[in-house]
């Protein structure tokens, strides 16, 4: 729900907001303006969001569902799901990135995909 919110078009933003949210028109007005006047309209969209999924979940549903969508990340905040990977300096005082993403599992090398 939230990353469908987060990725509709900008030009439908007023109208989702007339439609499910229950803000007053003032406040749903004033985003506007504050967006118009060069606010981040991904910002207003999570207002929305979260208002929706606090209004059909729970409020606690709310403030995690940018965690849960995957690919927001704010304020310092790991994902939940992060797993934690050990590498192997070989003896290097450091690696190229290339050898960090092949050691996490991350990235197969070429000869291993047979190319």
């Amino acid at each position: 729900m939230y990353q469908k919110l987060l990725s509709m078009p900008d030009t439908l933003i007023r109208r989702y907001f007339e439609f499910l949210s229950f803000k007053p028109m003032e406040e749903v007005e004033a985003l506007m303006k504050e967006m118009e006047n060069g606010r981040n309209p991904q910002e207003i969209k999570r207002i929305l969001a979260e208002e929706l999924i606090e209004r059909f979940h729970d409020a606690d549903a709310a403030a995690i569902a940018h965690k849960s969508a995957g690919n927001v990340l704010a304020d310092g905040e790991l994902p939940v799901d992060l797993p934690e990977v050990t590498l192997d300096l070989e003896g290097a005082e450091a690696l190229f990135i290339t050898q960090v993403l092949n050691q996490a599992g991350l990235a197969k090398i070429a000869h291993q995909l047979k190319i």
